[in-house]
């Protein structure tokens, strides 16, 4: 069955809508369960000279430390218990290239199901720009529960906000 959970964020609540469904199959599973949330860090072009792309490394550290915090809040936040293991990972992506992260991070932890919204509008990466859901799907060797992502997201809001 499925021990290990991965639900993927990009710090909007669209796609946070999908904790909650992963908590609740989490809850269920019980001893032993992992929920792994990721999050993949696209660094941020800053200019662009003579063909090449320009970052700011304090600007991307900043970025990054912001991320794991995110993350760490909301792993916080969805707590299960000793017998369930909340994890958070930021992971190095590139960009145009967030579904080869995600699709190499879940073949390689042994994440038995992907949970995720079916868009996200985050202010941390490019998630989901360029239909890194249907990439995903179209390549995954996992199942992929989608969740529908709407306006309206009490629930969520209760479980990832202050």
């Amino acid at each position: 069955m499925y021990q290990s959970i991965l639900v993927p964020l990009d710090g909007s609540m669209h796609a946070e809508q999908a904790l909650p469904i992963a908590r609740g199959i989490v809850s269920r599973i019980g001893v032993g369960a992992k929920l792994q949330l990721v999050l993949v860090h696209v660094p941020t072009p800053t200019n662009y000279a003579d063909g090449a792309i320009i970052f700011d490394e304090t600007l991307e550290a900043q970025i990054r430390e912001y991320e794991h915090n995110y993350l760490d809040n909301v792993a916080k936040k969805l707590a299960l218990g000793p017998d369930v293991s909340v994890t958070a990972v930021v992971l190095s992506g590139k960009i145009g290239k967030v579904d080869e992260t995600l699709h190499d991070y879940i073949v390689n932890t042994g994440v038995n199901l992907v949970v995720m919204a079916t868009h996200g509008r985050g202010p941390l990466t490019h998630f989901w720009i360029g239909s890194v859901v249907d990439k995903l799907i179209r390549q995954s060797v996992k199942p992929i529960l989608l969740v529908p992502a709407r306006e309206k997201t009490e629930e969520v809001q209760d479980l990832t906000r202050e």
